[in-house]
C-alpha cells in the first residue's frame, strides 16, 4: 500500500494467500483508495465457492496468455 502512495500503478495481481493478509483484503483496500487500478486475484482453490464480484479471478496454474489478455483489457472496436 505504501508503494501506491508514491508510484502510479495500472494493475495489481495478488495471490489469495499471503503472509500478513489475504489477497482479498489487499484488493479491497486498493479498490477503496484507488478504484481505477485493475485488480486480479490468483487462487489455487478449486472449490468454485469463491465469489468476488469486484475483481477478476484466475485459478492457478494460469497461462501467461490469460493474464496478459486480462491486463490488456477488452479488445477495441474492429
Amino acid at each position: 500500500m505504501a508503494l501506491l502512495e508514491v508510484q502510479h500503478v495500472d494493475a495489481i495481481v495478488s495471490d489469495m494467500r499471503m503472509p500478513r493478509m489475504h489477497g482479498s483484503e489487499l484488493l479491497d483496500l486498493v479498490g477503496k483508495r484507488y478504484p481505477a487500478i485493475c485488480r486480479v486475484m490468483l487462487t489455487g482453490s478449486t472449490s468454485g465457492e469463491i465469489i468476488i464480484p469486484d475483481y477478476l479471478m484466475l485459478y492457478k496454474p494460469c497461462k501467461v496468455e490469460s493474464l496478459i489478455r486480462i491486463l490488456d483489457g477488452p479488445p477495441g472496436p474492429p
